[in-house]
């Protein structure tokens, strides 16, 4: 489960539950983001062809300034899973559904820069480094650089 793994909460914050029932609370809140209309936010499960399980999570949804036409988004893939390309065939399927479906003017998304696998996912989809800064994490008591990456949907497969 991504929640009970520290490899994966130590990037990503939004699934540090601890209990049961914040999982269950967690599912319910992306069950009924997905049903709003109109609908600003995707909570997805990344499956594996031929599988019956979620092997990961990929979630966006519009920026703060709706009418930037900005998307941003956030994502997690189970320990066994990383390197093997499965995360950036997500986001590249997700880039594609955001530019050419949605019609979104950008996409942007950050990463601990010590998260250099989660970079180069980033990077590998063309995304660029727009950004850096130092980023506090309570949680974990560590301050850390952040690296946002931007691309727009002028650039997207170019």
């Amino acid at each position: 489960m991504l929640s009970a793994d520290p490899r994966v909460t130590r990037y990503q914050p939004r699934l540090r539950l601890n209990t049961d029932e914040e999982c269950r609370r967690w599912v319910a809140d992306a069950i009924r983001t997905n049903a709003q209309q109109p609908r600003v936010a995707y909570s997805t499960a990344v499956v594996l062809r031929g599988a019956e399980r979620a092997i990961g999570w990929l979630n966006w949804g519009e920026a703060e300034d709706r009418a930037k036409g900005e998307v941003s988004f956030g994502y997690a893939l189970l320990p066994q899973m990383w390197r093997r390309g499965y995360m950036s065939e997500a986001v590249n399927v997700m880039l594609s559904f955001i530019f050419e479906v949605q019609l979104k003017e950008s996409a942007y998304a950050s990463s601990a820069a010590a998260n250099r696998a989660s970079a180069g996912v980033l990077e590998q989809a063309g995304m660029k480094l727009v950004e850096r800064w130092m980023h506090r994490d309570e949680h974990v008591d560590i301050e850390e650089e952040h690296l946002r990456y931007r691309l727009e949907r002028s650039e997207w497969r170019v």
